[in-house]
């Protein structure tokens, strides 16, 4: 698809990287090592506040997904959700929604 791309292989590693990092979007799993994703993107959202940013599209990626989970989204600040399996064709729909 073109893009470029850095893994965070936890959810701390995920805030570490974006506070030195400038992103346009964060695909999030939720159930991460050390800092769930529900934790690290409050933690996120409360960095861009502190630093007058804009809010980054947080997208979450995955297989499981419940209306607690939905809930649990909305109130940790993610704007949207992409679940496995996906087709190609899903994780583009939500790129090219999100994407400048």
């Amino acid at each position: 698809m073109g893009l470029d791309v850095d893994v965070a292989n936890d959810g701390q590693e995920a805030i570490d990287t974006f506070k030195s990092q400038c992103y346009d979007l964060i695909s999030m799993g939720f159930r991460l090592p050390v800092l769930d994703g529900y934790k690290a993107t409050q933690a996120i959202r409360k960095i861009e506040k502190e630093r007058n940013k804009t809010a980054i599209t947080i997208s979450a990626l995955t297989v499981n997904y419940s209306s607690d989970d939905r809930i649990l989204c909305e109130k940790s600040g993610m704007n949207d959700v992409v679940t496995k399996p996906f087709r190609p064709a899903d994780l583009s729909e939500c790129l090219k929604q999100w994407l400048p």
